[in-house]
C-alpha cells in the first residue's frame, strides 16, 4: 500500500487518478458528492477511470455482486471515519487518534 500525504492542493487526487487509470482498480469516495467530484476531475484531466465506488455501493456490491480486489481510497482518513461511523450505527464518529504504518 502506497500512502501519499501530501498538503491539501499537492496532487493526491490526481495522482490516484492516474493510479486508477493505469491499474484499473476503482476510487473508494466516501459520498456522492465525493463520487461526483472525482468523476469530473477523471473527465476534466481526459483520465479513463473505472466507476468510483461510494461507501452505500459498496456495502451493497459486497453483497453478492463482483467488485474489484484491488481498490485506491481518495481522503482515506474521511473516508475511515464515514466508514467506521455506518457500521457501527453512528455509535463511534469521532476519532481521537489515528496511526499509519506503510506495508514495505
Amino acid at each position: 500500500m502506497k500512502i501519499y500525504n501530501l498538503r491539501r492542493g499537492g496532487g493526491k487526487t490526481i495522482r490516484l487518478l492516474c493510479i486508477s487509470e493505469y491499474t484499473n482498480a476503482p476510487i473508494l469516495c466516501v459520498d456522492q458528492a465525493h463520487k461526483n467530484f472525482i468523476k469530473r476531475e477523471a473527465q476534466g484531466l481526459n483520465i479513463k477511470i473505472p466507476e468510483p465506488i461510494t461507501i452505500g455501493e459498496m456495502d451493497r456490491a459486497t453483497r453478492g455482486t463482483h467488485i474489484a480486489p484491488d481498490y485506491i481510497v481518495d481522503e482515506a482518513l474521511t473516508y475511515l471515519q464515514a466508514l467506521i461511523e455506518r457500521l457501527s450505527g453512528g455509535r463511534l464518529s469521532n476519532p481521537l487518534a489515528v496511526s499509519f504504518s506503510e506495508k514495505e
